[in-house]
């Protein structure tokens, strides 16, 4: 089962350049159809594992169970540090986001490591795939599944 959340809203938003750059709140999106309603432990259960960067197969993240994050270059001789990450719905974001307009019915990702918090728009998840928008740098990033 695939869960598309808002895909053709923020890739249209990444085309023209419109979702947020740096430090600046994330754009208000407005939705183009009626979505779904999502069901974030689906969510959670699909984003949990070990996915490789499909434009840079030497990156790798991990997103485990418990909330811990691990991002890992090829050849390193040690692991990153661990961050935490969490999903929230932009019609639930949490209080640190106050005053940043959020898509209502899109599903963010955010990763907090050692002070830097890294947000993320899902796409898309499945058991194999994941397809996510970083909102800082308006960035499209896949990935597969490596376990």
């Amino acid at each position: 089962m695939r869960i598309v959340l808002g895909a053709a809203l923020i890739f249209a938003l990444a085309l023209t350049g419109a979702a947020a750059q740096t430090a600046t709140p994330a754009p208000t999106l407005a939705p183009v159809a009626k979505a779904a309603p999502l069901d974030l432990v689906t969510v959670h259960q699909y984003l949990v594992g070990t996915w490789q960067n499909d434009g840079d197969t030497r990156r790798t993240r991990e997103l485990d169970a418990d909330g811990r994050a691990f991002d890992r270059l090829a050849g390193e001789e040690r692991d990153s540090e661990p961050g935490a990450w969490h999903i929230f719905l932009g019609s639930a974001a949490p209080a640190q986001f106050a005053g940043t307009k959020f898509d209502p019915k899109v599903v963010y990702l955010e990763i907090d490591r050692d002070g830097d918090t890294l947000l993320y728009a899902v796409l898309q998840v499945s058991r194999s795939q994941m397809h996510m928008v970083y909102l800082q740098q308006n960035q499209e990033i896949a990935y597969s599944r490596l376990k």
